[in-house]
Order: structure tokens, then sequence, then C-alpha cells
């Protein structure tokens, strides 16, 4: 069955952030994908591992992290907010808003992002340890949640491109400092963007495998 979707302006820190969310029939858990670094909540490589998720079993709520506001701002003077903390704390403003939405407030949750996105849901995790239930990140920029790296509590997957060696030597960095569980899995052929047909689609199989295992659960009030 197609996931039902629908297109959600939710109020965090002062703001409202632009998403879109679907729900399967069928549900496993929730995933959050936030985007303010290099993709917005409409490209291929997001919205190709969205339905992954979704074709998985999971609810996937995918949202912009920086405002239209800010991104007019930024077209304008050139500098986009460049802010793990911020983003972090959007990331874990849309963990709060799950939590307290009905159709979403017993489904475990997990978070997924990619390049600076991908340290900003690490420090999510750490600042919401109770409620994210999984990490999976891609690419470098780990060096950027490096404060909140020993906070974090969810297992995480770290996925590396084959063709980014930095990447992978910030993977092992991160995980010498993380106190959860980390596996570090090499997507070959896939640069930093994981956004080629072929590495997509493995980062899409890993990333799906990983959240449904961990997200699991009986939903409450949920069939």
């Amino acid at each position: 069955m197609f996931p039902h979707e629908t297109e959600v302006l939710i109020p965090v820190g002062g703001i409202h952030l632009d998403a879109d969310l679907a729900v399967p029939d069928t549900l496993r858990g929730l995933v959050i994908l936030g985007h303010g670094g290099d993709a917005d909540r409409h490209s291929r490589r997001t919205q190709t591992i969205a339905r992954w998720l979704e074709m998985a079993g999971m609810a996937t709520l995918v949202a912009d992290l920086l405002t239209p506001e800010e991104v007019h701002d930024d077209r304008t003077t050139g500098h986009l907010p460049d802010d793990v903390e911020l983003f972090g704390r959007r990331l874990a403003g849309l963990v709060d808003w799950a939590r307290a939405h009905g159709v979403l407030g017993g489904l475990t949750i997990g978070l997924f992002g990619v390049g600076l996105d991908a340290a900003a849901a690490l420090a999510a995790a750490a600042m919401r340890p109770h409620d994210v239930a999984a990490v999976v990140t891609g690419g470098g920029r780990l060096d950027q949640a490096g404060p909140w790296l020993s906070r974090v509590a969810a297992p995480t997957l770290m996925l590396v491109g084959g063709l980014d060696a930095d990447a992978f030597e910030q993977a092992r960095w991160a995980r010498r400092l993380m106190h959860a569980a980390v596996e570090v899995d090499v997507v070959h052929d896939a640069g930093p963007r994981f956004d080629e047909p072929g590495p997509l689609e493995q980062t899409a199989t890993r990333a799906s495998e990983w959240l449904a295992t961990h997200l699991a659960t009986v939903p409450v009030g949920l069939r």
C-alpha cells in the first residue's frame, strides 16, 4: 500500500518548518530526515531513501531545517546558516512535535542525515537520548558533532562513501568518542553526497535495514 502523505508546517523554537509526513498502513517506527545542509527535502537522494524506508514499514518526516526566509536571505547574502547546534535543536524540536502528535506519539523514532545533517542528527540524538532509538549518518562532517558524540545513546550506523577517504577517517574518529553501539559501513563507489544511482540504492537498503531492526515495535494506539 502507498503511504498516506501530507504537507505539514511544524512549530519549532519560534519558527515554522516545512515538512512532508508519510504514514504507511503498517508501522514499525518513524524516521525523521532533516535538511539544513547540502540538499533540501525534495532532492532525489532524500526522496529515494524516504520511499525505501516507507516500503520497510516506517513513517517518514522529511523536513527542511531552514525556513524559506532563511533560504531567501542566503540567496541575497551568500551566508547560509552552517550551525550544527542550531540544526540539532531544530531536529530535537521535530522529535518533540512527533512525540506530541496523536498518530506518531507511540512510535519509536530514528534520525537520518548526510554531511552536515549527519552531524546535526547526532547532536539531536544527544539532546533527546530517551526519544531517539537509532541513527544513520552518511558521509563526513562528523567533526562538527564532536561536543555531542559522547552523549549519544542510540545505536548508530555510519555509512561512508568508498570514494571519500576523509569520511572514513572521520567515522573512525567519531566511533572512538561514542559510548553507543556504532557500526561503520562502506558504500562502494559512493562519493560524499551518496547520490550516484547504484550507491544510492545501497545506501537506502542499508539505512532501511538498520532502522527497521532498531525501531521495530508495537505502536501504541495503532493497529
